[in-house]
Formats: structure tokens, sequence, C-alpha cells
């Protein structure tokens, strides 16, 4: 059995492959968030109610921003929020123009009252269509900082009613996904907290974590409605023909479609953009984009891309690229190879037993984490066309034994380029 160095701690801690990114969440919160959703008013004296109302509309906007500071904290290198008097559109544009000049990347939480091509700010509104001021925002941007000038503008998650309705309007401005309510929002909590924990927490692409959270939330607000009957409180989440639509029929909805829905099914998010887009989107290739990565015989993991299941990928590493496996340097006994590698011998242990030694490999990980490892593995080589059959981030590396890349030597490039 080889002897080898055993600094594999260390060279496990140094070479993770993963940087972090300059990434900033913008909260923007509306005050008075909370309407009348649970039918309470009906059980109560005016005055009752708007004692209850801002008490809970205060406690809704305290729990909004401390939850997206926990959940943010940690990802995002800046949290900027935007509420109170500073919940402005001169504000957001200012902050969208700094984030975007100091090279940071924005995804816009937005929280609060809204329709039909609009969302409530202080004392104003954002709003929709080809002469709304959502557009507006890119010109006015540029009439700052030149014709060129474009936001880095990722993700717009818009917990308002309507939401959907302005997706297009942030996609114009640069945004490469947008996801609002389909119709009135009656399930901001818990669908808000379920898709920031899974797109940046657990980076869920923005479809998977769309869909998450409407389970998560109509599961919590069916239960909650049915448990509300048995006590002789209606709530109307599960029945249809919604008397609000009719508040927007003059507007550009579908009143027909919002009544035939249930508050819950009017509630769902709608996905405009990119789907597939994850929080680590630096390790995602679009169809016919290449990356090139150099692979080295010395490090056990080396963080390339990100697969998502259903993906085809070409994998390409130059013939001529050599590395060295050191077993037996002192005797001269050394053996190199190209990304193919070289047959076992009785005293060669790779980590992948059924590939040949020092061949170039690829395993998937659930996370950017080394103890993540969905035990799943592929043969690379020189070429290989490998479709992923699950969701995760691609660690390449020489197939030696674990405790063996102290001493190797050499490196191998590869470029990988998505087909589908």
């Amino acid at each position: 059995m080889r002897l080898k160095s055993l600094s594999v701690a260390f060279l496990i801690i140094c070479n993770m492959g993963i940087h972090a990114q300059n990434r900033t969440m913008i909260a923007v919160q509306s005050e008075a968030v909370l309407d009348d959703q649970l039918g309470l008013k009906r059980y109560m004296t005016e005055s009752q109610f708007s004692a209850v109302k801002t008490i809970a509309n205060s406690a809704v906007n305290t729990f909004t921003k401390s939850k997206l500071n926990f959940q943010g904290t940690g990802k995002y290198q800046r949290i900027v929020s935007l509420t109170g008097n500073t919940c402005k559109r001169a504000n957001l544009l200012a902050e969208l123009i700094k984030q975007t000049v100091e090279n940071y990347t924005v995804d816009l939480y937005i929280f609060g009252h809204g329709g039909p091509e609009s969302l409530a700010l202080n004392g104003e509104q954002l709003t929709g269509g080809y002469d709304g001021n959502i557009r507006s925002l890119l010109a006015e941007a540029r009439q700052q900082r030149g014709s060129s000038f474009n936001f880095k503008l990722r993700l717009v998650y818009m917990g308002a009613c309507f939401g959907s309705s302005l997706n297009d309007d942030w996609r114009a401005i640069g945004a490469k996904t947008s996801a609002g309510a389909a119709h009135l929002n009656y399930m901001c909590e818990p669908t808000a907290y379920s898709f920031v924990h899974n797109f940046v927490v657990s980076n869920k692409s923005v479809q998977d974590a769309a869909n998450i959270a409407f389970n998560d939330a109509k599961a919590f607000w069916s239960t909650s409605a049915r448990i509300a009957q048995l006590a002789g409180v209606s709530l109307t989440y599960l029945s249809t023909n919604d008397p609000k639509c009719e508040y927007w029929r003059d507007n550009t909805i579908r009143v027909e479609d919002c009544k035939s829905k249930t508050r819950i099914d009017q509630s769902r998010l709608i996905v405009s953009g990119n789907g597939n887009l994850i929080f680590d989107d630096q390790f995602q290739l679009a169809i016919n984009q290449t990356k090139s990565f150099t692979i080295q015989a010395n490090k056990p993991y080396t963080f390339t891309i990100y697969m998502t299941k259903g993906e085809s990928f070409q994998f390409s590493a130059s013939g001529s690229d050599t590395w060295t496996n050191c077993n037996g340097c002192l005797l001269g006994l050394q053996k190199n190879s190209n990304a193919n590698g070289y047959t076992k011998g009785l005293t060669d242990f790779p980590r992948q037993g059924s590939y040949d030694m020092m061949t170039l490999v690829g395993e998937l990980f659930s996370k950017d984490e080394i103890t993540a490892y969905k035990n799943i593995h592929f043969k690379i080589g020189t070429s290989r066309t490998y479709t992923a059959n699950s969701d995760g981030y691609l660690n390449c590396f020489a197939n030696d034994i674990l405790t063996g890349y102290a001493d190797n030597s050499g490196s191998i490039s590869v470029t990988i380029k998505r087909t589908q």
C-alpha cells in the first residue's frame, strides 16, 4: 500500500473552489400590510378592529424585517432595508444604482399592498406597464450613469397582491427572474419565509422554491381554515367566488379567472424568466455556454458547475495535459497519465474503485460542502457526454486514493459545455 503525506485536511480546506460572490438583498417593506384577511372585523367594533390592525401591522413589519435579516445573513454580503420613510421609489433607484456600480448583484424582495400593475410604497406607488415608473427606473439610471448602464438585478420577489402582473416590468429592466402572486395574495406567510429559505438557504431553483412555498402555505392555511370551521369561525380560504375580485374589474386582470379560484389558488406564485435560477448561479451554465477549469492532481475537491436534473453536458479534456501520481517516487516509479488515467495495480486503491487510477472523475454534491456528497459519480476521461440524473454541484478530481493527493503533481484542463 502506498505511503503518502497525510496533509489532506489542509488540502480539503484550501481547495474547495467556492468563492463568495458580491450579492445584496434589498428588502422593500411598505406599511399597513395586514388587512381583514381573517374576517375578524365582523366580530369587533370599528375601534377595536383598528387597534388590532395597528398592533398586527407593526408586528408583521417587524417580523418581516427580522426574518429577512435572519435568512439573508451569511448568504448576502449586504442587506439593505427600505421601510417607513425610506420606502420610496427614489431610494430604491439610488440603491439599485449604488449596488450595481459597486459590482453587487441585487435580489429585490418587496412586501406590502399591491394591485394590478401596482405596488404600494410609503405615500406613493410603483407602477407597471410601458408607461409605468418601474420601466422608467432604468432610463433614469442611464441618464445618471450613461446609456450603456444596466442594473445588476437578478431576482425580484413580490409578496403583494397581483405581484405577477409586474413580472414583465421587472424583466424589462434586467431582472433574470421575477415572481409574484397570481391574483389576491392571502398567503403572504408562510409563503415568503418558505420561498426565501428554499431559494437562499437550500439553494433550490426559483421555480422549485415557489412550488414548495405554495404547498407549504396551502397546507398551513387549509388546516387553519378547517380548524376555524370546527371552532365556528368561517375562513373562506377554501371557497371560490371571492367578492374582492370584483374590486379590480376595471383593471387588467381577468376577474372571472380570479373568482373561479379559491383564495389559496389565487395566492399561487407565478414565476417569469429563468425559473432554473439558483442562489449560487455563478456555477450555472446556459445552453451552449462553456467554461474551462484547471483540475490540479493534488486537489481532492474542485467544484466547477451546478447541474440540474435533465441538463446535458459535453466534457473535453486536453489529451496532451498530464499529471503525475507519485507512488514510488523515491524509486523512480511515479506514473504519468492524461485524463484517461492508467490501469490499477495491486497497491492502487482509487476513491472511485470502478474507474482507472488518475482518470478524471466527476461527483455530485447537494451543497458546496465536502460533507454533502450524493453518492453519484461518473467517469469523464478525455471526453464524455453526460445527462444529469440529479441536481448538484460537480466536483472534478484525479481518481487517486483520498489520503494520497498531497504529493501528486501536474494538472489537466477540462472544458464543460451545456448542450441541453
